[in-house]
């Protein structure tokens, strides 16, 4: 190949769909799988930034097999009122929580398994079963490159 040339192969995609359960036990509760890092006065909390440690189950039970964890950091970003995956494969998502009962994140990187991922995650919020207790049914759709290929 001469300088400055670039090849590529063709990667061949594979796409996966997941039903899963995501588990947030907040701050003031027992079992809390939150911290918060950074506490402000805001009246909406705007500008907290909380860590997180969610997990991630085939079904609504929070005591079911645990799948998986939603680790990372989350921040409230609206001044208004609304606001590690996969045995060591990672999935990059980034979006808003709001109000809504319903709304969808980006997947945009991977790791692992899931290299060069993209899609989405639609979310639905499901009654919560307890004061503490926060669920949300996770419908996923990952499109990304196998390793092997």
């Amino acid at each position: 190949m001469e300088e400055g040339q670039i090849c590529c192969a063709q990667h061949q995609e594979s796409v996966l769909r997941l039903v899963l359960y995501l588990h947030q036990f907040n701050a003031s509760g027992p079992n809390r799988n939150e911290e918060v890092v950074v506490h402000t006065n805001h009246v909406h909390r705007f500008g907290t930034i909380i860590a997180d440690d969610w997990v991630l189950t085939p079904t609504s039970d929070p005591n079911d097999t645990i799948v998986g964890r939603v680790q990372g950091l989350h921040m409230q970003a609206g001044q208004k009122e609304g606001n590690q995956w996969f045995a060591g494969s990672t999935l990059q998502v980034m979006g808003r929580t709001t109000a809504e009962r319903n709304g969808e994140w980006s997947i945009v990187g991977g790791t692992g398994k899931f290299r060069r991922a993209k899609g989405t995650i639609e979310f639905t919020c499901l009654p919560d079963p307890s004061p503490f207790h926060f669920l949300k049914k996770l419908d996923i759709e990952v499109f990304y490159t196998p390793r092997n290929s």
